[in-house]
Formats: structure tokens, C-alpha cells, sequence
């Protein structure tokens, strides 16, 4: 199983400034959880701590059997390369190539043998979600078609878990819901955890749970199961 527990965690800034100090967290693996706060409150830092971009000063990240703290800056990187799918506020695709060539982007950093599978499941997703693979380059597409381009390059790699920052603030309402529509329908489907950073009250109201981060702090959190009927 590939769930997450965290336990006594502390991240701290320049200065020795506390940003983070989570007592204990634990997610099961295919939970949709969501992360509400202020800003500032260290959000977005959390998020980089669970795909180990930043590295806690003290305590334990337990994805299934894996500490992630204990791994090597370069078995991080292979780690979050296997399992974890990013996504950001901004969609950060490469203007001048395709939908398909942005979204199977990780088949240019994986053994050749490797690399046929992300292609096919990026061209999979870039349909399901309504884009074109080819014949126009991602400079003339729209807001809500650059970040469905960024969830499937997410989706590419088959990863167990996705973690997204944001990834509905750039977008008008209409593109928000279709947004929410494709990712939780995924995620759902393919069993796959998610955690969301959002602003959005709609959006979080999709997830399975939300928590709250205050001055680095999970100050509560509360449950959408029985609101959603699910």
C-alpha cells in the first residue's frame, strides 16, 4: 500500500524561522485531500516537502515503506520520477511544441524501454480530455487547454500519487469545473491519491477530506464524504 504518514515534521526558513511544524498527517492511499489556508501559510512548501523539493530539518515522510527524508537528493528525484505527478498554478508547458510532445515530456528523462508507455498514456489522456495531440503548438491554445495539457503530462508517468498547486486559480469558472471534472474522474477511477492545494471552495468541496495549514500549522480539517453522499 501506498499511503502517507508524516510525523514530526519541522521545515524552517533563513534564520532558522519555523515554516512548518506538522505534529502527524496520514493520508490512504487513493484519499482526495484538500489544502485550504492563508497565504502564506506554507501551503505550497508543504507540497514541495511531499515530493521532497524541500527537505524537513527533523521528523519522518513515510510514502508506503519509503522515508523520504532519508533518501539521496538523487533517489529523490528518481523516487518523485516513479510515483508522484506534479501540477502547478502555472501550466509551464514549452510554447513551440505540440500538446503531445509537452505532455509525454518525462519519456525524454527514462530508459528507452520506458519511454513507448508514457507516450501512449499521454496521447490516451490528451483525448479523453478533448485536445488535439498535433498540428498546433500549445502557443495558440487557451488557459483551461494548457492546463489539461498539464494534468496529462501528470497522468503521463502512471504515478500513484498526484500532488497540484493551485492548479484551477489561472482559470474562469467554466474552465475551473472541467478542470475538477478531469481530475477527479482520473484520480477516482485509476485509485490514484490526490492532494490539492486550492483557494477554490468548489474545487476543495470535490475532495474527499480538507485540512487547513495556518502559520505552518494543520490547524483542522473536515470531511466532504457525507456532503457528496459518497
Amino acid at each position: 500500500m501506498f499511503g502517507l504518514s508524516l510525523e514530526r515534521v519541522s521545515v524552517q526558513g533563513n534564520g532558522k524561522r519555523p515554516i512548518l511544524d506538522i505534529a502527524s498527517f496520514s493520508v490512504d492511499p487513493g484519499e482526495k485531500i484538500g489544502i485550504c489556508g492563508p497565504s502564506g501559510a506554507g501551503k505550497s512548501t508543504f507540497l514541495h516537502m511531499l515530493c521532497g523539493l524541500v527537505v524537513p530539518c527533523s521528523g519522518s515522510i513515510f510514502w508506503g515503506d519509503t522515508d523520504l527524508r532519508s533518501l539521496s537528493e538523487n533517489n529523490r528525484d528518481l523516487f518523485r520520477q516513479r510515483f508522484l505527478g506534479l501540477i502547478f498554478q502555472e501550466p509551464c508547458l514549452f510554447e513551440e511544441l505540440s500538446a503531445l510532445e509537452n505532455a509525454s515530456l518525462a519519456a525524454s528523462f527514462v530508459p528507452p524501454s520506458a519511454r513507448h508507455d508514457i507516450r501512449e498514456r499521454a496521447a490516451f489522456y490528451l483525448e479523453r480530455f478533448g485536445l488535439p495531440k498535433t498540428g498546433r503548438k500549445v502557443v495558440s491554445f487557451s488557459g483551461g487547454e494548457r492546463q489539461r495539457v498539464a494534468v496529462a503530462r501528470a497522468l503521463a508517468g502512471n504515478p500513484k500519487v498526484i500532488l497540484a498547486d493551485e492548479p484551477t486559480a489561472a482559470l474562469d469558472q467554466e474552465n475551473r469545473k472541467h478542470l475538477m471534472d478531469d481530475l477527479v474522474r482520473c484520480t477516482k477511477q485509476e485509485k490514484k491519491t490526490l492532494l490539492m492545494v486550492s483557494h477554490d471552495l468548489k474545487a476543495l468541496a470535490r475532495m474527499d477530506r480538507t485540512v487547513e495549514l495556518r502559520d505552518g500549522v494543520l490547524a483542522g480539517g473536515s470531511s466532504n464524504l457525507m456532503e457528496e453522499g459518497r
